[in-house]
């Protein structure tokens, strides 16, 4: 008798974390049936032998709902949780220190280190109202990098993509100076409805 595997399908970048994604993008390359089979092992929790048995049907069917996922694109997500602590993203960029600035810049362009540009962006919201919130102060991209590899695709998306807009409207990318700055414990943001 055939036994029957429920496969849990990835239904938005909600349900990838980025060290799923930065897996699936460490092992692909040019080869497409090699590039599905590691899409199946890292995102449905199949292997390359229970792969193989899958029928091409469904192989095409779960193909393009994954493309699909992959593919989706997202706002700045400004709020989200891991393991019940919530995360806030950096309330002013003009704000950022330049530590902040220089790790930012440097994560930005290689998908192995998005959890790294993540925990630069990202911190946990130590207090919050109904006009603002504050984050915890920076003190480096090692401190939550590796809680940022549990955080949805989908805030690296929309962190990326807002970015990449925020180049293209000023031109340059990030100002080359910043106005004066001074040292805090913690960063406020309004909180946006």
């Amino acid at each position: 008798m055939k036994e029957k595997k429920t496969i849990s399908v990835p239904e938005s970048q909600h349900d990838i974390t980025v060290g799923q994604y930065q897996l699936y993008e460490s092992l692909s390359g040019d080869d497409n049936e090699l590039n599905s089979v590691y899409a199946f092992r890292v995102f449905l929790g199949i292997d390359p032998e229970e792969y193989k048995r899958i029928s091409v049907a469904t192989v095409s069917e779960l193909n393009e709902k994954i493309v699909k996922v992959l593919q989706e694109q997202h706002g700045l997500i400004e709020e989200f949780e891991i393991d019940g602590v919530q995360f806030g993203f950096v309330p002013n960029l003009e704000d950022i220190t330049h530590g902040e600035y220089v790790d930012a810049e440097n994560y930005m362009t290689d998908i192995q280190q998005l959890h790294r540009l993540l925990a630069v962006l990202y911190r946990p919201i130590v207090k919050k109202d109904k006009r603002f919130r504050q984050i915890e102060s920076y003190k480096g991209s090692d401190r939550y990098a590796d809680q940022m590899k549990r955080a949805p695709m989908s805030v690296a998306t929309g962190v990326t993509g807002f970015f990449l807009s925020l180049r293209n409207a000023l031109g340059l990318g990030f100002p080359k100076s910043f106005p004066k700055m001074e040292k805090s414990q913690t960063q406020q943001t309004p909180i946006t409805s």
